[in-house]
């Protein structure tokens, strides 16, 4: 798809709730599904909306961000930012502009382009990494990858227009597919028999109640610790392909196809 660049006056227009769009990096991201879902809340988004955050989200002082958040940002990416026309004043005074007013336009939406088409399977194999036409879990278990390289290309997104398949056996990959309907199927189940089991043995209903919702937040905690930090030790990574292949199970495809359904 072509394209689209906005001026600065454009961009600027979109400053309310029902339309929002922020410039970072000379790019144009049209955020507006994400206000309402920003951690730290709306009003922190609309305070600068129609604005470059460029400066703003590496602050360490005001708002550092996490990698997760750059990758999240990506999925709003709707152009560049024209700076062709601007005076040099206008862009010494656009936080984030200067150092990259001079970005050739060919570049950036070839950025653009590689980042919203699907990935060329054809090109793609040129890295000699793993074949996307293909079952993903066989390659790499196959494979002679260096960590060095399977770190590099596993955190270069790739985006097919359907879900990559990880086993050859069609009967194994069934299992890779989870609607979001199975988790309460399976769950509230167990959870009902394990909570009348525990009023059956006498267990009071406040004792109960304390117990699940203290091991809801155990578990989630323990959720948030194992995606942040286990997962992302990659300097212990032993250099194996076992230990590759599992980390790629484990965590790895979710950075190598992010947008997966």
């Amino acid at each position: 798809m072509p394209l689209q660049t906005f001026s600065v006056q454009q961009v600027q227009e979109h400053s309310s709730a029902d339309s929002c769009w922020v410039i970072h990096n000379n790019r144009v991201y049209n955020v507006t599904s994400f206000v309402c879902d920003h951690p730290g809340g709306e009003e922190y988004i609309l305070d600068h909306a129609g604005t470059d955050i460029t400066h703003l989200m590496h602050d360490q002082l005001s708002h550092l961000h996490s990698d997760g958040a750059y990758e999240m940002l990506q999925e709003f990416w709707i152009g560049s930012l024209d700076t062709s026309s601007m005076p040099d004043d206008d862009i010494s005074h656009t936080p984030g502009l200067r150092s990259r007013a001079k970005v050739s336009t060919t570049t950036e939406e070839q950025q653009v382009a590689d980042y919203l088409k699907p990935t060329d399977l054809a090109a793609d194999r040129k890295t000699r990494f793993l074949d996307l036409s293909q079952p993903l879990l066989h390659q790499l278990w196959t494979s002679d990858f260096s960590k060095a390289f399977y770190l590099e290309q596993v955190h270069i997104p790739r985006h097919l227009p359907h879900p990559a398949r990880i086993f050859g056996s069609p009967y194994l990959e069934v299992f890779t597919k989870t609607p979001w309907y199975v988790i309460p199927i399976f769950w509230l189940p167990i959870i009902a028999f394990n909570v009348y089991r525990s009023l059956e043995a006498g267990q009071s209903q406040d004792k109960v109640a304390t117990f699940f919702l203290s091991g809801m937040f155990l578990w989630t905690l323990a959720e948030y610790g194992i995606h942040r930090f286990l997962f992302h030790l990659d300097d212990l990574l032993p250099d194996s392909t076992a230990w590759l292949t599992a980390h790629f199970l484990l965590h790895g495809i979710h950075h190598y196809i992010p947008m997966d359904r």
